[in-house]
């Protein structure tokens, strides 16, 4: 791989964005997405975005495999993979300043509710496991994004923090290969998208060994607090 100013700095974007997703369980997606459409554009980034999540999601839930509910995502999954293709399809069919305004405005969204975490009732009915995934399935299929939407419904449910944790990297192993899938047919699977892929790849190794480590040593609710103040940023730089 020769010198790439781009590639280099899609490196790094993914090094801080594993860094987030291995320490805090969210967050690599609502960081990569935002600068990786001004480098590649919408429909490269996207599964840039989900290849590198794919990968990052074997690896954690391997390491937090024995807090992992199968029972608890599976009314998720069959959902959202069918609200994967309707958010590819939006991608072709909306203009790309409208949808870095609708993403930025989700990055922001979820930033904001996670910052002052309101007080939520729990939801003890699994059906509203069909709304939260087939929304999440189409902004995971436009933007990758389908974090914030499955965030919240794991809070309406009061997931512990282990399971949490490794209840999302399941639901994103599963979601992130149907999103790959669906830009294939797509024809976005292009040969920048490899490279850019590629390029992500060790700079997101590195950030889960490192943050598989940190994880154990810094404050986790700070990092995450400073996490959310870095998205609010970056959202409010994509609507305007």
């Amino acid at each position: 791989m020769s010198y790439n100013p781009t590639m280099l700095k899609i490196a790094l974007i993914n090094f801080l964005a594993t860094l987030s997703q291995t320490v805090a369980g969210f967050g690599a997606p609502l960081i990569n997405m935002p600068f990786m459409i001004d480098w590649l554009g919408i429909h490269i980034a996207t599964p840039v975005s989900s290849f590198v999540g794919l990968i990052t999601s074997i690896i954690v839930l391997f390491y937090y495999r024995e807090d992992f509910s199968l029972r608890s995502v599976s009314n998720l999954l069959i959902p959202s993979i069918l609200g994967v293709p309707i958010g590819v399809y939006a991608l072709s069919a909306l203009d790309v300043g409208v949808v870095q305004i609708i993403l930025g405005i989700l990055v922001v969204g979820f930033a904001l509710y996670s910052l002052f975490s309101p007080s939520i009732p729990t939801l003890k009915d699994y059906r509203w496991a069909y709304l939260f995934g087939f929304i999440a399935g189409i902004t995971g299929g436009a933007f990758n994004i389908s974090g914030p939407i499955i965030v919240i419904y794991a809070a309406f449910r009061g997931w512990p923090p282990g399971e949490f944790r490794s209840n999302l990297q399941g639901y994103f192993l599963v979601t992130n290969i149907s999103i790959l899938i669906f830009h294939w047919v797509d024809g976005n699977l292009t040969p920048i998208f490899w490279q850019a892929s590629l390029w992500a790849i060790p700079g997101m190794l590195l950030a889960v060994i490192f943050g598989i480590y940190l994880g154990k040593w810094i404050n986790v609710k700070r990092f995450r607090q400073l996490i959310l103040v870095l998205l609010i940023v970056s959202g409010v730089r994509l609507i305007i």
